[in-house]
């Protein structure tokens, strides 16, 4: 039956559902043809595809843009991929942008490659890259390397375990791990192994030799090498730190390189993540750290609270016992005692006091005293003491004089032993202002006038010559510190105006400034305020040392007499009285204050004495006969007076300056090389840097003030001369002279005009030439032919001496020559080596000098006619007044001199100077020179 029943064979592949999901597989069977032939085609196809992408991305081609790609490229291509047997000329359907899509889904088919023929072409790259790129995602492995015990950072290899990895590095890394290890050791390690070492095994530093502890080392130092002393123990906590913050720095700077955290080792993906936990991390600490601050911020309050409250309790004991202190003062100043009314001398007794009255002020009358509360303030003076002790010590010092004061009361009529009316009348006012006093109403005429005028005439002495005046109210008062106080002398209201002076005093300072106008009319006035107060000194003018007011008074009359104890300053170096030296010491630490700071008044004293209305009136009528000129004219004499002073200046050789009194002495000295000069660009004088204000003071106070007005004169021999031409800066490019740095510095080379002098033949700026030729117009001035200087006419005339023989006596009594033969003759210095004659031996001493410094000896010269010789410009004027005077050559004593022998061995050149004049009148000469 089986063979009745016909089976067919189906194919399942021929269902094509089944056939979609199987592949053809008969194209696995099929054998490759022409390998070599295939393959060259396929290396073909790939170098194409290479230059189409390199090609592409250096022309920048956009793809859509791109044209149907050679059709020949793609046949070998898709024969190969889908196995198919097209001919090369078959069209290849256009592939559009709706199948972009299906494209990058190729499918790569792997099998035997079917039999065709090899195509050989070459064919340029211009395939659309989109065609045949193929993008490849792969995934970061770098994490799981870094993690990874079997991989080799140095080779980038990947072993299937450990051990060959290890048996990797043995054969092949071994030298860089050597190497590594050598560079990697820190300097740290060795102090560490040091440290260990000293920590496991002590060690001695003598010899050498290690201990298994600490108590044998010491007893082996101390029994063998006799050293006693403590061995410090290494701290191991210390090596743990070490040890710990070595690690710390290792793995920080291993990891790094990577994702890891160094607080923790863990790895992190990517750096965000890494960054995301170090803040956690951070924040915690931070929380810990603050609670930390905030234990020790606690403890410290607590501490400063502890601290506070016992400086609270040491302040409450010291508060407490200044205010015992105070109520003991209290109780000094309110104690009630007897005291003197005449020298305020206090007393505890009534017999002291009666005894007092009688044997120093001569009191015979008994009356009745009583209590008085005690007042610490002086009476004389502006000093207080707080003991009743301490106040009669310092009037028995200062005021010593008071406590003798004798007068007479109205019973007696015997003469007062006191210097006058005055002294009891203003001790009277100034003690005691109560009108009840028994022993004041005895004194007679006594009027009660201000305190003001008590320290004058209780100190026995006035100033001479020196008034005070408050710069708040203009009067004026014969003592500084009345001057001083306005708020008190203000409460006086009666003013009197002098006469003779027209000066504003009190009332009650009448009678003394009288009496100083019966010694002079010339006062020094001294303006005062508060601040000025301390710093007022009174200077002796016989001994030189500085007082205060008081002292001052008392010391001047017995100066000659009294040894003095005095100090020097060492801050304004004078002479100070040694009771001022802490007041005047602190107030040059306090304030910071010179000499210069302090106004020192210079004046007599004179005694204080009853006035003669007769002899007052007698010298007010002489003064008012005698002061008679006009105002106006006296003002202006004094004016021309001081500008005849202010406009006279010495040339310095030293710094080629002209300076004035006030700084002269410093040039004198030649200590002026570094000052630096400078041109006042008005008149052209070459003054110092520190003198600018005051030369500018010059020029406003005289208008059109010039190079003429100036009289000059040589610091050294004092003689008039002319201004020497200064050296202007000039510049070394262009040649040209500037009156100042600043203008040298400014112009231009070969832009800027200049002017050239017809005398000297050089190149000047504008205001250059200007300043330069007042210097050549300078003419000399004299008006007194017999005065210091012999004169000539501001022309240049030549004037006639009416009586020569005046002039000549008055010419030699300069002669240091003592026979009237020589003293006739001036002398006139040759120099044998240039023949340039010099008047003085001063000159002499630095023309020699100058001989040996050849810059310098180019000096200026002039020939005088009648004599034939070369004289230098300094010297030139005055033989050429003496020639004014009919002198001749013969009446001049020439002396000729070299510079041999002039530094080796003076007094042989001395010798052979003045060998034609006799012993005496040489020394004469040398003691007169400043050489």
């Amino acid at each position: 039956m089986a063979d009745d029943i016909d089976i067919e064979e189906h194919d399942v592949m021929d269902n094509p559902v089944i056939r979609n999901i199987f592949p053809d597989l008969s194209i696995l069977k099929k054998e490759v043809l022409d390998e070599y032939d295939e393959t060259s085609t396929i290396e073909q196809t790939f170098n194409e595809e290479e230059k189409s992408l390199n090609c592409n991305s250096e022309n920048y081609i956009n793809f859509t843009s791109v044209p149907n790609v050679h059709r020949e490229s793609f046949d070998g291509d898709i024969m190969l991929r889908f196995g198919e047997k097209r001919k090369i000329n078959d069209k290849v359907p256009v592939v559009g942008e709706s199948s972009t899509v299906a494209l990058h889904k190729n499918k790569i088919i792997l099998g035997s490659k079917p039999s065709s023929k090899p195509i050989q072409k070459n064919l340029e790259c211009k395939s659309d890259p989109k065609l045949n790129t193929a993008t490849v995602v792969l995934k970061n492995l770098r994490p799981f390397l870094d993690n990874c015990n079997k991989y080799c950072e140095i080779c980038f290899i990947l072993f299937p375990n450990s051990k060959n990895l290890d048996n990797h590095k043995k054969c092949l890394h071994c030298s860089l791990s050597t190497e590594k290890k050598h560079i990697d050791v820190p300097k740290i390690d060795l102090e560490k192994q040091s440290e260990n070492i000293c920590v496991n095994k002590p060690k001695c530093n003598i010899c050498h030799k290690t201990f298994a502890s600490h108590s044998s080392l010491s007893k082996h130092r101390r029994n063998i090498h006799f050293i006693r002393v403590k061995i410090r123990k290494v701290n191991k906590t210390r090596n743990v730190a070490v040890k710990i913050a070595s690690g710390y720095n290792k793995e920080k700077i291993s990891l790094t390189s990577n994702n890891s955290c160094f607080h923790c080792n863990r790895l992190f993906p990517n750096m965000q993540s890494l960054i995301e936990h170090l803040y956690d991390t951070l924040e915690t600490k931070k929380d810990k750290k603050h609670s930390k601050t905030k234990k020790n911020l606690g403890m410290h309050k607590s501490h400063v609270k502890d601290s506070f409250s016992n400086s609270k309790l040491h302040q409450q004991k010291f508060e407490a016992e200044k205010a015992s202190r105070k109520k003991s003062s209290n109780n000094k100043f309110n104690s009630y005692v007897y005291r003197c009314p005449l020298c305020s001398y206090y007393f505890n007794n009534v017999k002291f006091s009666l005894t007092h009255l009688l044997k120093k002020h001569k009191f015979t009358k008994k009356t009745p005293l009583k209590k008085v509360l005690y007042d610490p303030k002086c009476k004389f003076c502006s000093s207080e003491f707080g003991s009743v002790s301490s106040y009669n010590r310092h009037l028995h010092k200062v005021h010593k004089n008071l406590l003798s004061c004798v007068f007479k009361t109205k019973s007696s009529n015997k003469p007062s032993e006191a210097n006058g009316v005055n002294k009891i009348d203003a001790m009277k006012n100034n003690i005691s202002s109560s009108k009840d006093d028994p022993i004041l109403q005895e004194i007679p005429n006594v009027s009660q006038t201000s305190i003001m005028s008590a320290n004058d005439s209780a100190l026995g002495g006035i100033l001479k010559s020196a008034l005070f005046r408050c710069n708040r109210c203009d009067i004026h008062f014969l003592k500084s510190g009345i001057a001083v106080d306005h708020s008190s002398h203000m409460e006086f209201l009666i003013n009197w105006k002098c006469t003779v002076c027209n000066r504003i005093f009190k009332k009650n300072d009448e009678l003394f400034h009288r009496q100083q106008h019966l010694v002079t009319n010339n006062f020094t006035v001294y303006g005062l305020c508060e601040s000025t107060q301390s710093l007022i000194l009174y200077k002796c003018l016989k001994c030189t040392v500085h007082f205060d007011e008081n002292m001052f008074i008392q010391h001047f009359p017995n100066c000659d007499t009294v040894a003095l104890n005095h100090i020097q300053c060492k801050f304004c170096d004078i002479l100070i009285d040694c009771n001022l030296k802490s007041v005047h010491e602190n107030e040059h630490r306090t304030k910071a204050i010179n000499y210069k700071d302090f106004t020192v008044v210079r004046t007599e004293v004179i005694q204080s004495n009853t006035i003669d209305e007769n002899l007052y009136n007698k010298k007010k009528r002489e003064l008012k006969s005698r002061v008679t000129v006009d105002s106006n004219s006296y003002e202006s004499h004094l004016k021309n007076n001081n500008l005849t002073c202010l406009f006279t200046v010495y040339y310095c050789n030293t710094c080629k300056c002209f300076v004035n009194d006030t700084t002269k002495l410093i040039h004198k000295k030649s200590h002026c090389t570094h000052v630096a000069p400078a041109t006042c660009k008005l008149c052209g004088l070459i003054i110092t840097q520190t003198s600018i204000s005051s030369h500018g003071r010059l020029h406003q106070r005289k208008k059109n003030l010039t190079l003429q007005d100036f009289k000059f004169y040589d610091l050294k021999s004092r003689k008039r001369i002319a201004p020497p031409i200064p050296e202007f800066p000039h510049c070394s490019i262009c040649g040209i002279y500037f009156a100042n740095q600043i203008a040298k510095i400014r112009h231009e080379c070969g832009v800027d005009d200049y002017v050239t002098c017809s005398d000297c033949e050089m190149n000047f700026s504008e205001l250059g030439y200007k300043l330069h030729m007042n210097y050549h117009n300078y003419r000399l001035q004299y008006n007194n032919i017999n005065s210091k200087h012999l004169s000539q006419s501001k022309s240049g005339s030549k004037t006639e001496a009416k009586n020569i023989g005046e002039i000549k006596s008055n010419l030699t009594s300069k002669m240091p020559g003592s026979d009237l033969e020589e003293s006739e003759r001036f002398i006139i210095y040759t120099c044998k080596n240039c023949h340039i004659c010099v008047d003085a031996y001063d000159l002499v001493v630095e023309h020699c000098q100058r001989h040996y410094n050849p810059l310098r000896i180019q000096s200026p010269t002039k020939i005088c006619k009648i004599c034939d010789l070369i004289f230098d410009v300094g010297c030139y004027e005055d033989h050429e007044k003496l020639h004014l005077c009919n002198f001749n050559k013969k009446d001049f004593k020439i002396i000729k001199f070299d510079i041999f022998n002039f530094t080796t061995d003076y007094d042989a050149w001395i010798k052979r100077v003045f060998d034609s004049l006799p012993q005496a009148q040489m020394q004469k000469i040398i003691n007169k020179s400043i050489y």
